[in-house]
């Protein structure tokens, strides 16, 4: 049947693509890429792996994936598609429009997720420049990104009343029982960096959405180093100089490598 670009709230039946090899086979991925404009029903038909749904916030769709591990990725060059979309389509990308990846949720244990939590919210300006955002501002509605004295989701926990003000004043994010809390869903919003909201998956939802296939492959790059790294770690271990050694010491993460999307340089997202 052929495929179609739905309403927002549609929920497919998700056809679950894996293939054996290195990495976790039941470490699936899933990401939205937001797009201006419509287009793309003749590209997502010749895809299993797509879907398409409206995106009213940016006056366009996201072009979503089924779920996939790592070496069915690899393996079927899954990101082929998005030439396509940059050549064929007419469809484009500016500052509202965001990538999120989505990783499942049962391949983490709960302190695995403490320690990702860690790695997100303790280093808030790593994080803002991982999301190829350019300014802080122009993530307070999607990610909300706070400079490193103010925590990035107190805005929003306030203005939501999810939370006192005084509850989160001066909280230090290297503080396991913080990180547990937002693990257990305690602050229940799901607009922030890394989101537990969903019952499936982790959701990261900090990027910067972007045409560029080689960035779109350094961002999953980037959501698989984190997962992999945080796993079987302390929690008082887990750190940014980590996180780059381990990059910089294995060799699956080429696209991250090249892009410097972890050091002082930007990459071109357009």
């Amino acid at each position: 049947m052929r495929k179609k670009i739905t309403h927002n709230e549609y929920r497919p039946h998700f056809k679950f693509f894996r293939s054996p090899g290195f990495f976790p086979t039941n470490l699936c991925f899933g990401y939205e890429l937001e797009v201006q404009g419509r287009d793309v029903e003749h590209i997502i038909n010749r895809y299993p792996h797509l879907y398409a749904k409206d995106e009213s916030s940016v006056d366009g769709c996201e072009i979503n994936t089924h779920p996939f591990n790592w070496n069915w990725w690899l393996r079927n060059n899954g990101i082929q598609y998005v030439n396509e979309i940059r050549s064929g389509s007419g469809c484009s990308v500016n500052r509202a429009c965001g990538f999120h990846i989505h990783l499942s949720r049962s391949w983490f244990s709960r302190q695995h997720l403490i320690r990702m939590a860690k790695l997100f919210y303790a280093n808030p300006k790593f994080i803002e420049h991982v999301s190829q955002r350019v300014k802080a501002r122009s993530t307070k509605n999607w990610t909300l990104l706070k400079n490193a004295a103010n925590p990035w989701i107190l805005e929003e926990m306030i203005r939501c009343c999810v939370i006192d003000a005084e509850q989160l004043k001066d909280k230090d994010f290297n503080n396991p029982e913080l990180c547990k809390d937002i693990v257990d869903g305690i602050y229940e919003e799901r607009s922030v960096a890394l989101n537990f909201c969903n019952r499936d998956t982790i959701e990261i939802r900090i990027f910067q959405s972007t045409l560029n296939p080689k960035l779109i492959q350094a961002y999953l790059e980037f959501a698989l180093a984190c997962a992999i790294y945080t796993r079987n770690i302390r929690f008082q271990d887990v750190s940014v100089a980590g996180l780059k050694r381990f990059v910089r010491h294995n060799p699956w993460f080429p696209n991250l490598h090249r892009s410097r999307l972890m050091s002082s340089c930007r990459y071109s997202w357009r």
